[in-house]
């Protein structure tokens, strides 16, 4: 009996340890988004492990290069990331919001 309470308190010691990875999807980001338009510049990012700047379907993110933990000038692109992202709502085109990233 004593040995089974132990393998239940360590199973529930080892189970309570273990974090799942709940981000959507992997992405990269690629740069900075040296365009001249209205909706243009900040960070690009996309989630197609495309690592060169403006190739494919990529975004613009609305958020900074510090909140995501990123330096503005000493940076190394590409950067690899799990992340959560939403369309924000006053927002048009490819723009986006990273709510949520882990670095890989």
């Amino acid at each position: 009996m004593k040995t089974l309470s132990t393998l239940i308190i360590f199973a529930v010691v080892l189970l309570s340890g273990c974090k799942k990875d709940n981000y959507m999807n992997s992405a990269v980001i690629t740069g900075w988004d040296l365009r001249m338009c209205a909706s243009c510049g900040g960070l690009m990012i996309n989630f197609t492990d495309s690592t060169r700047p403006y190739a494919g379907v990529y975004y613009d993110l609305t958020n900074t290069a510090q909140s995501l933990g990123l330096s503005d000038t000493v940076s190394v692109f590409p950067i690899y990331m799990r992340v959560n992202w939403t369309h924000p709502a006053n927002a048009y085109g490819n723009i986006i919001t990273i709510t949520g990233f882990q670095r890989e």
